[in-house]
């Protein structure tokens, strides 16, 4: 989406072993607040299976972003992260 386009650093999740062992996949869906800096203010999984949740906030919360300029003026933005597991 829009914010991934303006990340700056996109670490991404390790697969959890004990979700691996369980043929566990999926998407989980990380709803993040980047503040006028472009730091992640605050995050929170909105939709994912539990086993893969932990994993895919960790990193989410280590992402960057270019601030959002409004006007002139740095903003925060509230925006999604999705993060894709998939075994293989």
């Amino acid at each position: 989406g829009v914010l991934a386009g303006k990340a700056l650093s996109r670490p991404q999740p390790e697969y959890p072993k004990m979700a691996r062992a369980a043929g566990v996949d999926g998407e989980v869906v990380v709803e993040v607040i980047v503040s006028e800096t472009g730091a992640i203010e605050s995050a929170r999984v909105i939709s994912g299976h539990p086993l893969l949740r932990d994993n895919a906030l960790a990193a989410a919360k280590n992402w960057v972003f270019e601030p959002t300029i409004l006007d002139g003026v740095p903003v925060k933005v509230v925006g999604t992260i999705t993060f894709n597991f998939r075994k293989g």
